[in-house]
């Protein structure tokens, strides 16, 4: 579904025994760099809250391999498996390759992580493209399913689809409301910009600051334009 190190482990390992990996190109450096992948989702918030060391350890044991996917998968793409046919939906936003899988016969759909509503483990949604992903939104809460497969959460009946996407909007436009309000008012140091704005919004939310936070906080500056009070945040973090 796309190429967050927490869904590709096992990826170079299918290859070397045959089996042949399709993924978007869009999250191609995801799977060939992983020193970057590392610096995109957690080193480069290492200033910003409190990374533990168990999360490197872990990363580093479960990433697996670095791997350059068989085939190019694209949105609209049908795919047969044994008697299975398998529609790829292009749902960028999580991250730049983010695809859903619907399985015409039975109705399954497989979000992966694109599907968020309010967040994962109690925390906030995660996305590095605001606009895309509101769109994506849009466009699953139009799609026709059985049953709805979340990476990260138990799985919904299909007729639950279109209210956890409205909900998905809905949270991705009051977070971009708090974090603009913050940053626009911010007369700080510019260097903890991303910092404050994220325990700011976690504050307001009693919940704690980690690396998707950080991600969707940086995202939303970004989407702010290259103002005098964001232009130290892009200098010392990378966009997604």
């Amino acid at each position: 579904t796309h190429g967050h190190w927490d869904h590709i482990g096992n990826h170079r390992f299918l290859q070397k025994h045959g089996v042949q990996v399709y993924a978007s190109p869009g999250d191609q450096r995801y799977y060939a760099d992983h020193p970057w992948h590392w610096q995109a989702l957690f080193g480069q918030f290492e200033n910003d809250f409190r990374l533990p060391e168990a999360r490197k350890t872990t990363f580093a044991s479960e990433i697996g391999e670095e791997l350059t996917p068989d085939f190019a998968l694209c949105g609209g793409q049908v795919l047969v498996i044994g008697d299975k046919t398998v529609e790829g939906i292009e749902t960028p936003g999580h991250s730049a390759g983010s695809i859903c899988f619907l399985v015409r016969e039975t109705g399954d759909l497989f979000t992966g992580d694109t599907l968020m509503g309010n967040g994962f483990f109690g925390g906030f949604p995660q996305y590095t493209d605001s606009f895309a992903w509101r769109q994506s939104m849009e466009h699953l809460a139009k799609v026709n399913c059985e049953t709805v497969y979340c990476d990260h959460n138990e799985p919904m009946p299909g007729n639950m689809l279109r209210e956890k996407a409205l909900m998905g909007i809905a949270r991705c436009e009051e977070l971009e409301k708090r974090v603009r309000s913050f940053a626009r008012d911010y007369r700080g140091d510019p260097k903890r910009l991303l910092a404050e704005t994220a325990a700011y919004v976690a504050g307001v939310e009693g919940k704690s600051v980690g690396g998707g936070l950080c991600v969707t906080v940086l995202t939303h500056l970004r989407e702010m334009g290259d103002t005098e009070r964001t232009m130290e945040v892009f200098r010392t973090h990378v966009p997604l």
